[in-house]
């Protein structure tokens, strides 16, 4: 299921990493995705849950799905001038990619802590966006405010997944009699 996720949100980003037009391809890509994961909404893709299963989709994961990729390509279509400079171009095109793999992944993630896991880890390249193509004056202010809330916003949450996996014995997002 995870080599299907990566393929389908990936490969057609990365097989365009060669182009000349790779601003245009790459917004144009993310906004087709986006229609693609559109079409699956009313369908409601509900997957059989089994014992198996680290991935889900519900009614609440495909928007999130859709508007990731919707504000990526956006993203993408906000810093032509990223572009026009030559300024490493590839490296945030990758970076976005990289972004929005993890955040799918962490949409339909079953188990909590796999959500809680693969959610801090996309603050990485969150962090790399911020840092690299901030504004200048207030990215390192940007960058220590995002740290400070995400670490006192965390802590607390992977405290209580450890109570209760405690009480359940068990960290599964559906509801299982």
């Amino acid at each position: 299921m995870l080599k299907l996720i990566f393929v389908v949100f990936s490969l057609p980003l990365l097989l365009q990493l060669k182009r000349k037009n790779l601003w245009a391809l790459t917004a144009r890509s993310l906004f087709i995705m986006c229609l693609v994961v559109l079409t699956l909404l009313p369908t409601g893709l509900n997957l059989i849950y089994s014992n198996l299963s680290f991935f889900f989709f519900d009614g609440l994961c495909i928007p999130l799905i859709i508007l990731t990729l919707w504000i990526s390509g956006l993203m993408v279509m906000a810093r032509y001038k990223v572009f026009l400079s030559g300024d490493s171009r590839k490296f945030f095109i990758l970076s976005i990619i990289f972004l929005n793999n993890l955040l799918i992944i962490c949409f339909i993630s079953e188990n909590l802590l796999l959500f809680y896991i693969i959610f801090e880890a996309s603050l990485v390249p969150t962090i790399v966006l911020i840092l690299g193509w901030g504004y200048q004056p207030e990215r390192l202010q940007a960058r220590s405010y995002f740290v400070i809330y995400t670490v006192t916003a965390s802590l607390p949450l992977l405290i209580r997944l450890v109570l209760v996996y405690r009480e359940n014995i068990r960290l599964s997002i559906i509801l299982v009699n």
